[in-house]
Order: C-alpha cells, then structure tokens, then sequence
C-alpha cells in the first residue's frame, strides 16, 4: 500500500482542530483543542486527520515535539488533494 508523508507544525491549545495549509518548507500547520499532555494531542491529531482525510493517518516522528512528521495511507497525489479539500486558507 502506498503512503504519503510529510511535515506538520503542531500549535496546541487552540478553540477547534484546524487544518492551515502547506507553508514552506512543504509543512502542514495544525491546530489542535488539546494540551500537550500525555499524548493527547497525537491522539487528537491522528483521530481528527483519519476522520478529515478518510485514510490510516500516523505519527511517525516528532512524538514528543511541535514538529511532527506523519504518515497517511493515500497516495501523494490523493493525499495533496484531500489535504487541500479541508485546508482553511
């Protein structure tokens, strides 16, 4: 099965999960509702993305930092598309 991954910029503590865009250098901005306790926001992170996206989305990198990187199950050019379809800008 093909997978795409890339770079996200994880901002915690915001009022909804929130998609922002690619920004240079090809790096996702996320906002996330959770605190960054316990793995709560990789857990709200995985859980929002699979549902946004439809596919297996997974935190392969970056476990315990802003700077994550992630794996979802779609190909890049699927994946590019689902991503721009729930991108707020």
């Amino acid at each position: 099965m093909e997978s795409f991954v890339f770079k996200a910029k994880i901002i915690p503590n915001a009022k909804q999960f929130q998609v922002s865009g690619f920004y240079p250098p090809c790096e996702l901005k996320i906002r996330v509702c959770e605190k960054p306790i316990k793995g709560k926001v990789n857990l709200e992170i995985e859980r929002e993305l699979s549902k946004k996206l439809k596919s297996r989305v997974k935190i392969i990198k970056g476990i315990h930092s802003r700077n994550k990187t992630i794996q979802i199950g779609l190909t890049e050019q699927t994946a590019l598309e689902r991503i721009q379809a729930i991108t707020s800008n």
